[in-house]
């Protein structure tokens, strides 16, 4: 059985509406909404500092520095977490299955700086603590989540849209003279493989190069794969396996459900994949939409077609 469910990233204020959507639309996988627009405080990179108890973030010159010591701004973090997730919980009552985002270490490290100004990335120390307070933080909020919800089912995801620039060393560094080295595949398949293996799923839409680098579930976006032939052997196999769920153009979804899902058995068949695999392929979107509404509804519809119809598109 195909589930739709959304990416996490909404746009708005209004953490009511948004969780409403999000349930009546996606109901078998909702998620907590991340909404932005409310502010730097409210971001994804705020969100997962707020569930670290042991993360500490100040804002910086440049961007978020990451401190020694818990600041007010750290406090104010969790209280924003718990807020949402009173909402949430008031709103759902409880749901079988819940899904929460955090920002994985890479592309989180690459917006962090250590009090002294240099790059987490270019701190073995600093990236090792980043990446012990997002495991700790990924299994005890993954615990909150089934004791406040009542879920069986908790999906933790861990984006990084910036695991590519990571990986090939293209971030800049601090100076021309001070570049931060590339990370090798090994180095990021063990730091990602640190997070509980049980629900976990890894968002790679803006990081197609590094999703053959990884072996979880992941969320690869489907227009993306599509750009290199090494890129669509790697979708081939990911799709073989069933190891992947496909994200997909948020206003393609909303305006034609029935056509995207055409589209992806024509090229189930391209890949020589057996098509109707689709019918328990997972989907979601490749970016945040501009009317969740409308995109969440075309998603849901999408995975009933392929449910139901997969092997006749």
């Amino acid at each position: 059985m195909a589930v739709a469910f959304g990416p996490g990233i909404m746009p708005g204020h209004n953490y009511v509406s948004a969780c409403d959507i999000v349930l009546s639309e996606t109901g078998q996988l909702p998620h907590l909404p991340v909404l932005p627009d409310r502010g730097k405080d409210h971001s994804l990179v705020a969100l997962t500092a707020g569930l670290s108890p042991e993360l500490f973030l100040a804002p910086g010159p440049r961007t978020w520095v990451m401190e020694h010591r818990e600041s007010s701004l750290s406090r104010s973090l969790r209280v924003n977490v718990e807020r949402d997730l009173d909402v949430a919980e008031a709103l759902w009552t409880t749901v079988d299955a819940v899904k929460f985002q955090i920002a994985g270490p890479f592309s989180l490290a690459a917006q962090l700086e250590t009090p002294t100004g240099q790059p987490v990335l270019q701190d073995p120390g600093a990236l090792e603590h980043l990446t012990d307070c997002l495991v700790e933080a990924a299994t005890q909020f993954s615990a909150t989540l089934a004791h406040r919800l009542g879920a069986q089912r908790v999906v933790v995801q861990v984006d990084e849209p910036r695991l590519d620039e990571v990986a090939a060393g293209a971030l800049p560094g601090p100076t021309t003279f001070d570049p931060i080295r590339p990370v090798h595949s090994e180095a990021v398949r063990e730091r990602l493989a640190r997070f509980p293996e049980s629900h976990l799923l890894l968002n790679l839409c803006g990081s197609p190069e590094n999703v053959a680098a990884v072996t979880a579930p992941t969320i690869v976006d489907v227009a993306a794969m599509q750009t290199r032939s090494a890129l669509l052997d790697v979708l081939g196999n990911r799709l073989d396996s069933a190891s992947a769920v496909l994200a997909l153009d948020p206003q393609r979804v909303a305006q034609d459900p029935r056509e995207e899902a055409i589209a992806l058995a024509r090229l189930c068949r391209k890949l020589g994949v057996d098509q109707t695999i689709l019918s328990g392929i997972d989907v979601t979107l490749a970016r945040p939409p501009q009317d969740p509404g409308r995109s969440y509804a075309g998603l849901h519809e999408l995975a009933e077609i392929l449910t139901r119809d997969a092997g006749d598109l």
